[in-house]
């Protein structure tokens, strides 16, 4: 059921902890837009789960859906919302932007699914230890980033790559087992191609 609203929240908590991961400071503006048959939900919950994702990156005091909008209040956190009643290529569609970053979620036959990050369409799920990667799509990266993982014992569960047209700018997203040492974070980083790297974690610890 699209509308199950417990999945909903599930997916908002992740979208807003996973733009939180892929800034480089803290918000000061969160955008969000609800799509298509997502206005047939309560918005409320639905915005306090996204500003618990987003703050609990920031914040070392206890952040749930009670006191989340209290306290980005509190922090001076401007929130705003916009509706739309079409929503690009899924039946609803939650859209959370800060600044120039961008990520969009749906459920996808009732699981929570990560679909859009800054302009690239992907299936992500929205569990798991990430590893991001924008770069030039060029033949053999896809392969020495695995190499390089196996190498250090990070077993892949899942790949994307999303493109806006052939050997142009690229985004992959690895769903990993396991988390990324900051040396081999930092080795991806230094490839010739990759002109970002990021990490995240999603409803897992460390």
């Amino acid at each position: 059921d699209e509308a199950g609203g417990s999945a909903w929240l599930r997916l908002g908590e992740r979208v807003g902890a996973l733009v939180a991961q892929l800034l480089d400071e803290r918000p000061a503006k969160l955008q969000l837009a609800y799509s298509g048959k997502l206005l047939e939900l309560d918005a409320e919950p639905l915005r306090a789960a996204v500003v618990k994702g987003l703050l609990e990156t920031f914040s070392a005091e206890r952040v749930n859906l009670v006191n989340a909008l209290a306290i980005a209040r509190s922090r001076g956190l401007v929130i705003e919302e916009r509706r739309e009643t079409e929503a690009a290529r899924y039946a609803a569609l939650l859209t959370v932007r800060v600044g120039n970053t961008e990520v969009a979620g749906t459920l996808v036959q009732g699981e929570p699914r990560i679909v859009l990050i800054d302009g690239f369409w992907v299936d992500v799920p929205v569990e798991g230890h990430l590893l991001l990667t924008k770069h030039q799509d060029k033949p053999g990266l896809v392969g020495r980033v695995g190499t390089l993982l196996g190498q250090h014992d990070v077993n892949i569960s899942s790949m994307q790559v999303g493109r806006l047209h052939p050997r142009g700018e690229a985004l992959m997203i690895l769903t990993l087992d396991d988390p990324v040492p900051d040396e081999v974070r930092a080795r991806i980083g230094a490839f010739a191609d990759v002109d970002r790297v990021r990490t995240a974690r999603l409803g897992v610890s460390g």
